[in-house]
C-alpha cells in the first residue's frame, strides 16, 4: 500500500522543504514498516509498500522504517533533527542519486 494522499513533487520548485518533509512523516503509520520512496517522475511518498517490492517504477528509496520505531507519524514530524536528516538525502539525491537504495544517513 502507498500513501498517495500527500506527495511531495519535487519538480517543482519550492516544494523541498523541511515542513513539507515533516508534514510528509506525519502522514505515515508507525504501527506498521513504511518506507520513503522517489519515483522516476519526481513524486515523494510515504510507502506501505517495503524491501525490493514494486521498485521497477523507482528513482531511490531509502532503508525500511521498521514499525513501532518511531521514524513515521505525528510525533516523529517533530523530531528536528530526523527531519533535516531526511531533508538532506533527499536534497543530495534528487535528481541524481548515488544509489536506488540509501541507507546511510
Amino acid at each position: 500500500m502507498t500513501n498517495k494522499n500527500f506527495e511531495i513533487d519535487l519538480n517543482q520548485p519550492g516544494e523541498l522543504t523541511k515542513a513539507n518533509i515533516a508534514a510528509l512523516v506525519a502522514t505515515g503509520d508507525d504501527s506498521v514498516h513504511t518506507q520513503i520512496r522517489v519515483s522516476k517522475v519526481g513524486k515523494l511518498y510515504v510507502s506501505e509498500t517495503v524491501g525490493s517490492k514494486e521498485i521497477d517504477d523507482l528513482l531511490f528509496r531509502l532503508e525500511t522504517n521498521t514499525a513501532g520505531n518511531g521514524y513515521v507519524g505525528p510525533d516523529a514530524a517533530k523530531n528536528t533533527a530526523r527531519i533535516d536528516r531526511l531533508y538532506k538525502v533527499i536534497k543530495a539525491n534528487w535528481p541524481v542519486p548515488s544509489s536506488t537504495y540509501i541507507d546511510d544517513f
